[in-house]
């Protein structure tokens, strides 16, 4: 090994005298982090010596330090091919071995495998690249670790933990079936998180825009095994020990297809226990949609607007339901003369005002009320702009229906 400072005039002899002769050097990685600190692979394989040998110079080679001694996670049976620092964390490496791909997070203190559901086989090389682990193998393809944030905010050790997520943007589209390609972004906030044990009875997961909870998760062991599949990514969090990854679709709860929330600061929360682990977040608006001369404050007052048909729709769900459980409470046929004549009306009145509420079976039926409110959320979220009059007017003619069935059971 030779490290030059005067632009390659003048070179100095800095090899380790630890390191056996005869090596083949696989690579010198200087770090983007300190100009005196480099890091070196050599493989001796073909020499009959299957150690690992990883070496750290923090002094432009005026001394070195091992960082493989077969005892701090990587094998002594098991040749490194390659050794990297990540661009973005100083002292977080990365190495690629005969047999798999290793992650320090102490600068070579120790290691730990990274290996999930890479095959054994040798890694030739790896580089970091927008944020992922790029890999390539001997004979079986490239991999590659994608969205490397949680393995940049902290160690892998099995601790409850959650981890910041990525800012997102709040786009529309969907597949017709099957599952996205890889190349397309899934839409929605990415959420990584660690449970260190399922010894709590329950986990819970919180989304707020300010002091307003717009979407939470209560997680059971017992419900872990029954977590929702998205297109590439689950969309329900689970609740088992280790890392989980879901995606967060940004609709609110209890929302009907389309509806998004705004664009903005978001905080998440886990709760386990007595611990809590916050961090926050921002959705930011789809540039394209910008360009079309929506902004910021036009989404959030359709939001607005679909959260009074939200409530407005659980308040007609409510009252169906309270009408269903009086109409089951009462039996005409089991009394007699004025108090059964009574009860009669009693259910005629319940079930005129049920027809006001719920569309009949049938073609071409009249949609009623449920299905008319419906329908002006479905058409208030279904596109990225701000709403119109019409759509004011619909929803107070809709309160009004509702106020006159609620009347007419008075």
């Amino acid at each position: 090994f030779y490290v030059t400072r005067d632009d390659g005039q003048t070179w100095q002899n800095v090899t380790p005298a630890d390191l056996p002769p005869g090596g083949r050097v696989q690579n010198i990685d200087a770090s983007p982090h300190s100009a005196s600190k480099a890091y070196f692979a050599v493989y001796r394989y073909l020499l009959g010596d299957y150690q690992p040998y990883i070496y750290k110079t923090e002094d432009y080679g005026k001394s070195w330090q091992r960082l493989t001694d077969g005892k701090n996670g990587i094998a002594m049976d098991d040749p490194v091919h390659v050794v990297r620092e990540d661009p973005a964390v100083p002292g977080l490496l990365f190495a690629g071995t005969d047999h798999g791909v290793y992650v320090s997070y102490n600068d070579g203190k120790t290691w730990e495998s990274l290996q999930q559901n890479l095959p054994v086989t040798p890694i030739t090389d790896l580089k970091i690249h927008k944020g992922d682990l790029v890999l390539s193998t001997m004979g079986r393809g490239f991999w590659i670790l994608d969205d490397m944030r949680f393995i940049r905010q902290g160690s892998s050790s099995v601790a409850t933990k959650l981890y910041k997520p990525q800012d997102a943007y709040r786009m529309r589209y969907f597949a017709r079936g099957g599952d996205i390609p890889v190349e397309y972004k899934q839409n929605g906030v990415i959420i990584d998180y660690v449970i260190g044990d399922t010894s709590s009875a329950q986990v819970l997961l919180e989304i707020r825009k300010g002091t307003e909870v717009v979407k939470s998760w209560k997680l059971k062991p017992e419900k872990a095994a029954k977590e929702s599949k998205g297109y590439n990514l689950p969309i329900r969090p689970a609740y088992t020990t280790g890392h989980h990854r879901f995606l967060w679709n940004m609709q609110p709860d209890k929302a009907s297809r389309g509806a998004l929330v705004p664009p903005g600061a978001y905080t998440i929360e886990l709760k386990k226990g007595d611990d809590r682990f916050t961090e926050d977040f921002y959705i930011n608006l789809d540039p394209r949609v910008e360009a079309s001369g929506v902004t910021e404050a036009d989404l959030v007052e359709q939001y607005r607007l679909y959260q009074e048909i939200s409530q407005l729709q659980q308040k007609a769900n409510d009252l169906k339901a309270r009408i269903e459980a009086e109409k089951k409470a009462i039996d005409p046929n089991a009394l007699k003369g004025k108090k059964r004549l009574e009860a009669e009306l009693k259910v005629d009145k319940l079930n005129l005002a049920i027809k006001e509420l719920v569309t009949e079976e049938g073609r071409y039926m009249t949609p009623m009320l449920l299905d008319q409110i419906r329908y002006l959320a479905s058409m208030i979220s279904s596109a990225d702009q701000r709403p119109g009059r019409d759509a004011y007017e619909r929803l107070d003619q809709l309160f009004q229906w509702l106020s006159e069935v609620e009347h007419a059971l008075d």
